[in-house]
């Protein structure tokens, strides 16, 4: 639970919450994609164009994670005490993390082997 608590400190962080509900879309392509494009299939440019607004909103979550550091920005609203809505964030981002962790093991790891 000590790393849910860790993240929840995140959840008033607009750039957490585009990282955590980019897990939904990460979740959707990959679903949408494996039910619908057949193998050896040549719809490639929709994987590319999938993976490229994936990646698109992370550099976005990662420049507003930046802009909110240097200038200590948080959210004062009271609909982050709700726990369901917390829930929702912190699924999104367990998603996005289990993501990019399978991005590394798959293809940045083996470029040191």
């Amino acid at each position: 639970m000590n790393f849910l608590d860790k993240l929840n400190k995140y959840s008033q962080r607009i750039s957490f919450n585009i990282f955590a509900l980019n897990g939904y879309l990460v979740l959707f392509a990959y679903i949408y994609l494996s039910f619908f494009l057949k193998p050896n299939s040549a719809d490639w440019i929709l994987w590319f164009c999938f993976l490229g607004i994936i990646t698109a909103i992370y550099i976005v979550a990662f420049i507003a994670y930046c802009v909110e550091v240097v200038t200590q920005y948080r959210w004062r609203f009271g609909f982050f005490e709700n726990k369901q809505y917390v829930f929702v964030l912190l699924s999104g981002a367990l998603i996005s993390i289990i993501y990019i962790l399978i991005l590394m093991i798959f293809f940045a790891l083996p470029l040191f082997m």
